[in-house]
């Protein structure tokens, strides 16, 4: 038990009028008091609860057997050794750090790990962020498989996060579905911990299994996501090309066609050295009114390819784009660098890097937000 008065715990939209706020789904408000008697706050009691977490925050359990032999006094000197207790020269103090550590343990019953101060790297160091690291623990591809982390999640009464891909490689004897081992880790998921979460990647080709893909197949991911959708979990990709695939998985599940057509002009360059043919192709289905699953397919169909037929294309029109800003010794750079690249005595990179800072000096988004330079 907490030692302090709680005077809120509730959730955040219910204790602020300020609908502009965003995100506030899944936020918790927790203010705490100290006693206050005889017209003085309890000093005494506040020291108590910082002296009482100070051991665990500073020393390892080793170290703290190891000192039990000279007495609790010979313990609280060593962690103190670790830790900034008053202000130095305005660096501030990590009492902020103890009391958030034991309001976790002593409040929200979190299984504190390792408390960020006894892993700091040195004692002139503040240690920051949150007091220490809590367990939240996944199935993996070779030892846990989602039936023994859910064991551990139920005897310690700590969250489970499903992973798919683990469970597609180490699964249980006895398989069931995602939707099914997603349901039974929610029961796991406290209002403290937020909403639940699951990861999902797909299996590289020609790599060993678990490696995750350089970008999400749209297909297999909204067919993951309607199977499981009910849960209302919070899916974490884990995926090469991150915000690509994060926006691709966004915009279908939303049926947000404007977003997606903005999406693919950032497309339009990688599509065009693939083929010119291609990106034609797919603009005239956008025109077409195809749907944003289909046409995502189409891209990455395009994408997969190995030949870049249209690359030299590609670096012609983009440099028309910038030829009216650009100086004749600009002009000149880049006919040099084209030449040599199309002799192979210049990696493509480095001309793909001129035309990008080139874009970025005159300010054109149409082409350094392209994901030419990054695909």
């Amino acid at each position: 038990m907490i030692p302090f008065e709680i005077l809120i715990e509730d959730i955040f939209s219910n204790v602020t009028q300020n609908n502009s706020l965003d995100p506030m789904d899944n936020k918790t408000v927790l203010s705490l008091l100290n006693d206050f008697e005889n017209g003085k706050w309890r000093y005494d009691k506040f020291q108590r609860f910082i002296w009482n977490n100070i051991k665990e925050t500073a020393l390892s359990y080793k170290e703290r057997q190891a000192l039990l032999n000279d007495g609790e006094d010979s313990v609280l000197t060593e962690a103190a050794k670790s830790l900034r207790i008053a202000e130095d020269n305005g660096k501030g103090s990590e009492i902020s750090e103890i009391l958030l550590y034991g309001i976790m343990k002593h409040h929200y019953n979190a299984l504190p790990v390792v408390p960020k101060i006894f892993y700091k790297q040195n004692s002139q160091d503040n240690a920051k962020g949150s007091d220490s690291v809590h367990i939240v623990i996944e199935n993996d591809d070779i030892n846990f498989n989602i039936e023994d982390v859910l064991y551990i999640g139920q005897t310690l009464n700590i969250p489970v996060v499903f992973d798919a891909l683990h469970n597609a490689i180490n699964h249980p004897t006895l398989y069931k579905s995602d939707d099914y081992y997603i349901k039974r880790c929610k029961t796991l998921w406290q209002a403290k911990d937020g909403n639940i979460k699951t990861h999902y990647s797909q299996q590289a080709t020609g790599i060993k299994a678990g490696a995750h893909s350089k970008s999400i197949k749209i297909m297999p991911f909204i067919n993951y996501y309607h199977k499981i959708k009910e849960n209302n979990a919070d899916i974490m990709l884990e995926v090469k090309d991150k915000n690509l695939s994060a926006l691709k998985c966004l915009n279908t599940v939303k049926n947000d066609f404007n977003a997606f057509l903005k999406d693919f002009e950032r497309y339009k360059f990688s599509l065009m050295s693939k083929s010119p043919l291609i990106y034609n192709t797919i603009k005239e289905n956008t025109l077409k009114g195809y749907d944003i699953q289909t046409l995502y397919s189409q891209i990455e169909n395009a994408l997969d390819q190995k030949k870049d037929e249209g690359f030299f294309y590609t670096l012609l029109f983009i440099k028309d784009i910038l030829k009216c800003d650009m100086t004749a010794n600009q002009l000149k750079k880049f006919e040099t660098y084209f030449a040599r690249v199309k002799k192979g005595n210049l990696s493509a990179f480095a001309l793909k890097n001129y035309l990008y800072s080139l874009s970025v000096q005159f300010d054109i988004k149409e082409i350094y937000e392209s994901y030419f330079f990054v695909l």
